[in-house]
């Protein structure tokens, strides 16, 4: 099982999820989202919104920064959070996971996330998304175990 979390202004709340990451991320409330949350899914190819997200990277300039082979499969070390607005991607976390030898041991490896990529649409900037995706995808990564994340110390605005 995976942990989720729920933020609000009072800060995060831990829920129980199986195979997903699922996050609430409260924003202010707006007449074009869904009662001002927005909704942080864990997307690989096999999301039903795959061809949203791809679009949407694609508009933030880091769709290089995902490593998808031709038959369109995102690779099973890359981790890609999406945050979503009224079913819309609103902003992304993507990270990649692979082992590493521990400091000092080198005999001895580790699992290390290193951040690929990050966006946000700009109508979303500085609502709280940013904050709530970044602790989802260091969640994520912890729930991997990676001992080591290069990369993840992010703004709390994306643009």
């Amino acid at each position: 099982m995976m942990q989720a979390t729920a933020w609000n202004m009072s800060g995060p709340s831990h829920v129980r999820r199986e195979d997903v990451v699922m996050s609430v991320i409260r924003t202010p409330s707006r007449p074009d989202e869904s009662a001002g949350f927005a909704r942080v899914d864990l997307v690989d190819n096999w999301h039903k919104d795959w061809p949203a997200v791809l679009h949407f990277v694609d508009q933030r300039g880091n769709r290089g920064s995902l490593q998808v082979d031709e038959d369109g499969w995102l690779s099973a070390r890359q981790n890609l959070l999406v945050a979503f607005v009224g079913g819309e991607p609103a902003a992304h976390v993507c990270f990649h996971v692979e082992p590493a030898h521990r400091e000092n041991a080198s005999h001895q490896t580790c699992v290390e996330a290193q951040l690929d990529s990050f966006g946000i649409d700009p109508r979303f900037c500085g609502q709280g998304i940013e904050q709530g995706l970044r602790k989802a995808a260091l969640a994520r990564a912890n729930a991997l175990k990676c001992q080591r994340m290069h990369g993840f110390d992010l703004n709390d605005k994306w643009c």
